[in-house]
């Protein structure tokens, strides 16, 4: 019995700790462990226990986002009238759990290009571009889009649905992230079914597994 309750008091422990990570970083774009500590009330040695570094911190707190994010795309529905609905409710997910987190995540953002990091077999981006692609492949299949260069619409797709520029727009247009999402995500899905297929194709991403 005392096992359960000391899972429990784990899990709870981590949900502080994470939760925490996420307010540092919206209030001030970085954290150490000692702030992680003191901020979420948790010890010293269970914060240390649960992240060595601020870096793997700040990983978990991704990590959980992007765990909100997959439900939403990685069951196909059984039928479907509208071949695009699976990249909308993709696109609409993604805007929602922006909402929720987006001073925090613009901290997170890198200075190397997405492309670059996917080639990379950096984790978090490679989930994404996984995510995001399998869902584009899903629409073509279902004729909703044309056949197209997956990872030039992956890229196109991080470009507009960056948190940094929805929060830039959000903002600038004092409307919600989710209506800023709900307008590029309508421009998006037009540009893709708009692509003629004479484009130069890229060659194709090398992911590491």
């Amino acid at each position: 019995m005392r096992k359960t309750g000391q899972r429990i008091d784990a899990q709870t422990n981590r949900r502080r700790l994470v939760d925490t990570v996420g307010r540092l970083l919206a209030r001030q774009g970085t954290l150490t462990l000692t702030q992680l500590a003191t901020e979420s009330g948790v010890s010293r040695s269970t914060t240390y226990r649960n992240f060595a570094t601020p870096t793997a911190a700040i990983e978990a707190f991704i990590d959980e986002f992007l765990t909100e994010f997959e439900p939403a795309v990685t069951t196909k529905p059984a039928t479907s009238s509208d071949p695009l609905q699976q990249l909308t409710d993709l696109c609409t997910r993604w805007g929602m759990l922006v909402e929720e987190r987006s001073h925090a995540l613009i901290h997170v953002r890198s200075t190397e290009g997405f492309l670059a990091r996917v080639r990379r077999g950096d984790p978090i981006i490679g989930r994404i571009h996984r995510i995001v692609s399998n869902t584009i492949e899903d629409a073509i299949d279902q004729g909703g889009l044309p056949a197209l260069d997956v990872d030039y619409a992956v890229f196109l797709w991080n470009l507009l649905l960056d948190p940094r520029e929805l929060l830039d727009l959000a903002e600038h247009r004092n409307q919600s992230i989710t209506q800023a999402t709900h307008e590029l995500t309508t421009d998006y899905l037009n540009m893709l079914q708009h692509f003629t297929g004479t484009r130069t194709q890229w060659p194709p991403l090398r992911l590491r597994r």
